[in-house]
């Protein structure tokens, strides 16, 4: 099996979709170097050594001069070189078999994979999310593409013919198992049920807040739930909590009623193929949502909403949701058919992996 190197541009705790990536290539049987987002070396002034972070995966953080100087040509490519130099040296302190590289947007990094395919490296695009698909040439650099959204392969499954695939997203069940004898978090202590939980920040580019705060004022004895920023500060039952670590969400989410995602339905959203979902399917909670093309094949065990009033409705109906309604286990079916390991079936049909 060859072995990976995947850039993600976040951190190992983000756990988005690098991450778990990451842990089905492990599950493969490939070593893989985990390559977080760098930090100017005027902040950090050495490369932060290999740790483990799961089985078969090690990370580190690589330095480089910082961000802001990504918007220049001559120093964005210089970086490139810094940044490829720290991870062929940890690729071969490893011993890595022939390495695949995976990286997902790049935004100003953009010369890193380059660099990287310079080097011999085959390249793979994690694509997630629609703007994507308007990167014509910067597609066309990846020796192979995984696509998230679903609209994917009506816009490049011609052009691409043979080097990109549709992926599944995929959700760790052993945490989600894990999470059935955790108490419930102490941040919940104080706010009252029902509880609506959305697994994020709450901001104007993802969600409808001006929808939120009408269903949030006509029933104030509904309480949403989110994390990060408090961008409803004038509503008692918003509930901005502190950021967790992945590990801990599952028993957020067993506190809750129902997990909700009121995004707005912007061409963005519509094509959106989110995480979040296969957290609430693996533990059967009701899912409330406004209409996105991925969830139409989920209608009977999802409450959609577009407008307020729909949400209003679709709401009710999902609190009034029995405990032991075979939705719920229906759910938890869905989930098991998107695990780490299905996911590394996929990449293993997929991908060149075998030596």
């Amino acid at each position: 099996m060859r072995d990976a190197i995947v850039y993600s541009g976040w951190s190992w705790e983000t756990f988005n979709v690098p991450e778990r990536i990451a842990l089905a290539l492990a599950h493969l049987g490939s070593k893989v170097l985990y390559v977080e987002n760098p930090i100017s070396v005027f902040r950090h002034r050495s490369p932060s050594t290999l740790r483990p972070i799961a089985d078969r995966i090690l990370a580190f953080r690589p330095t480089f001069l910082g961000h802001r100087l990504q918007t220049f040509p001559l120093l964005s490519t210089i970086q490139a070189k810094m940044l490829a130099s720290q991870i062929m040296n940890d690729r071969r302190k490893l011993a890595l078999q022939d390495p695949l590289f995976f990286y997902p947007w790049m935004g100003t990094m953009w010369s890193l994979p380059v660099e990287m395919k310079n080097k011999g490296h085959f390249t793979v695009r994690m694509l997630l999310d629609y703007p994507e698909l308007k990167e014509g040439n910067r597609l066309a650099m990846a020796d192979f593409t995984l696509l998230f959204p679903i609209c994917g392969l009506h816009y490049i499954q011609e052009s691409f013919a043979g080097r990109a695939c549709l992926v599944p997203q995929a959700v760790d069940l052993g945490i989600m198992e894990k999470s059935a004898t955790c108490p419930e978090p102490t941040a919940l202590a104080g706010v009252p049920h029902p509880r609506l939980c959305y697994l994020g920040a709450a901001v104007p580019d993802r969600l409808s807040l001006a929808v939120v705060r009408e269903l949030l004022q006509k029933h104030p004895e509904w309480h949403f739930v989110f994390f990060g920023p408090n961008t409803l500060p004038d509503l008692q039952n918003a509930h901005a909590l502190p950021w967790t670590t992945y590990e801990k969400l599952p028993s957020y989410v067993r506190a809750c009623e129902a997990g909700f995602m009121p995004y707005n339905c912007g061409e963005r959203q519509l094509h959106a193929n989110p995480l979040k979902l296969w957290e609430y399917f693996a533990l059967g909670v009701p899912v409330v949502a406004t209409p996105m093309i991925h969830l139409w094949e989920y209608e009977d065990v999802i409450y959609r909403g577009h407008s307020a009033e729909q949400l209003e409705l679709a709401i009710s109906a999902a609190l009034c949701e029995p405990m032991d309604s075979p939705k719920r286990q229906r759910r938890m079916e869905i989930a098991r058919e998107h695990s780490i390991e299905k996911l590394a079936e996929v990449l293993r049909n997929a991908l060149p992996l075998e030596t």
